[in-house]
């Protein structure tokens, strides 16, 4: 594309934001932050979705961006740090009352507000009440960090993470683990992203190839959800990603990605976490309760007698008016004005519900004290007090998130595994190499004290086996360079290219220096020096390639 192409784009995005303030009854201060958000946006944009790769299209990004501004935000206000304003904020970069923003003045700040301010209520369906908070609340806020981005790592010139900036590392990497295994666009249908095509018709961009996605057309999917019922989009993962990851990674997964929200949520909330450990110490009771068969079963039919002399009662007042008049005025008189039956038929509707759930209960009793039955109800007792114990939430302090984190990395690598090893062409293998080099190069950890993924020494084996393969399998697909015969050495030269900062990867090139035994491996972004590794030669190893010159790494 032209500069000229380019330049246009920029002005035509930078007019209608123009077009737009000119409405609005933002200060000067709000305008000109808007503006030099949006060029800011404008500039770092392609460089981010090169790198990243699981992100929309810019043209959808600015055109949601101007629709949230236009449409949705009324009024913004600015506060200073450290001031008894800020207090509004209570601790967080922005606070959206209504169609008013109330922020830091600074781009990263108003960007997220922006986009709060158009998230949309994110779908669970109701069998995950227990779970949904916590997972609500992961991706909520780690949208916010991830849609951020652009602006906050990149500048136009070059790629420098802003770790101060991310809020929770932990939490981000979860995010990021499900865009790479989900692919953007089934993150965005969850976000609710995905409801207003019409505003894209313009977009001429080729989406970004992601082939989980199109399991989604495949027939077994047609059809699943009614188009009125709340689409199931954990099930809807679990569906993906045993198709592509398999069963036993998929489950692995789904407990773990549980497991690790909660943990995060909970640290967090005191009010979450005094949840997870009632939770917890009822499962564990109940296991307990059941450790004696004998006494279980009797207790269980005791609690079955008493039901079914209240469905009789039930049945004796919906079938005698008389009898329900006075059971109606006799439980009115003993409840406060704004929990009273407003009429007979509402006091019946109420008796109805009631005889169905003893009903439920009734047949649940049946089958946990029936041989079966109550080996799968102690099994599942089991399995839940074992998910509960395995998150080992603190009662007092922080829990380690961290420790469930790394667990989550190592079945996250596993499937991205499986994902290399069903690349079928270059386009694919190209994807993968940049979503593994954008993988390494998350930060974990307290942001006082980060390290990089790459670092992380508990993952080491994972991350060096999976460098190995998409090396192996990117030479054999005709992506990469091979540049010595020596597979170990090959390993170690090509390697560089998941800890690089170089934008654009297809610029990357390699010099080789060699001198009394040690090798200089020199990377270089076309003629901008990146850094020198140096490498110990044991035994003499024929190269591919020539010394002191510059090679490709990309064939």
């Amino acid at each position: 594309m032209s500069k000229s192409v380019i330049f246009t784009k920029i002005m035509n995005y930078n007019n209608q934001l123009e077009n737009i303030l000119e409405k609005k009854a933002f200060s000067e201060e709000a305008k000109n932050l808007l503006l030099s958000m949006l060029y800011k946006i404008e500039t770092a944009y392609q460089d981010y979705r090169t790198v990243k790769r699981n992100a929309m299209s810019k043209e959808r990004f600015l055109q949601e961006l101007l629709n949230t501004i236009e449409y949705l935000c009324q009024e913004i206000e600015f506060v200073k740090p450290m001031t008894k304003q800020s207090k509004l904020l209570q601790g967080k970069r922005f606070f959206i009352e209504g169609e008013k923003i109330i922020c830091y003045q600074n781009e990263i700040s108003l960007l997220q507000a922006l986009l709060a301010l158009a998230e949309e209520n994110i779908e669970i369906s109701n069998k995950y009440d227990f779970f949904a908070p916590s997972i609500i609340h992961c991706l909520q806020q780690a949208f916010l960090v991830n849609d951020s981005e652009v602006i906050r790592d990149f500048n136009g010139f070059s790629w420098d993470i802003l770790v101060r900036d991310i809020e929770n590392l932990y939490r981000n990497i979860v995010y990021q683990n499900m865009l790479i295994l989900l692919g953007n666009k089934f993150i965005e249908d969850w976000l609710n992203k995905n409801n207003h095509p019409e505003a894209f018709e313009e977009e001429q961009e080729e989406e970004i190839f992601i082939p989980i996605n199109n399991i989604l057309s495949n027939k077994k999917f047609e059809n699943i959800y009614d188009e009125n019922e709340k689409v199931d989009y954990i099930e809807k993962m679990k569906m993906l990603m045993t198709d592509f990851y398999g069963e036993k990674n998929t489950n692995q997964w789904m407990c773990q990605l549980l497991k690790t929200a909660i943990a995060i949520y909970s640290n967090e909330n005191e009010e979450e976490k005094e949840k997870i450990i009632v939770k917890k110490q009822e499962y564990e009771k109940q296991l307990a309760f059941m450790q004696d068969k004998r006494k279980y079963i009797s207790e269980k039919t005791e609690e079955k007698k008493k039901i079914v002399k209240r469905i009789g009662k039930i049945d004796e007042l919906i079938n005698n008016n008389t009898l329900l008049k006075q059971e109606y005025v006799l439980q009115n008189s003993k409840l406060p004005n704004e929990k009273k039956f407003f009429s007979i038929s509402h006091f019946a509707d109420k008796l109805e519900k009631e005889r169905k759930i003893c009903l439920k209960t009734i047949q649940e009793i049946n089958q946990s004290i029936e041989p079966e039955g109550f080996s799968q109800l102690k099994t599942e007792l089991q399995n839940q007090v074992k998910f509960y114990q395995s998150m080992q939430i603190a009662e007092e302090g922080k829990t380690d998130v961290q420790r469930l984190v790394l667990i989550l990395q190592k079945i996250f690598l596993r499937c991205f595994t499986e994902k290399v090893k069903k690349a079928e062409n270059k386009k694919e293998m190209i994807e993968y190499i940049y979503e593994f080099r954008y993988y390494l190069r998350l930060p974990i950890g307290k942001i006082e004290d980060y390290h990089w993924l790459y670092e992380e020494k508990k993952l080491a084996k994972p991350i060096e086996a999976i460098e190995k393969l998409i090396i192996h399998r990117a030479i054999q697909l005709k992506v990469l360079n091979s540049f010595s015969e020596d597979k170990n050495l090959n390993d170690i030269i090509l390697k560089n290219i998941f800890t690089s900062k170089i934008i654009q990867l297809e610029k990357m090139q390699i010099l080789l220096k060699y001198d009394k035994g040690i090798l200089d491996i020199e990377v270089y972004d076309e003629n901008v020096h990146e850094v020198t590794v140096k490498h110990e030669l044991k035994e003499k190893t024929e190269l591919n390639v020539k010394l002191k010159k510059k090679i490709k790494i990309f064939n």
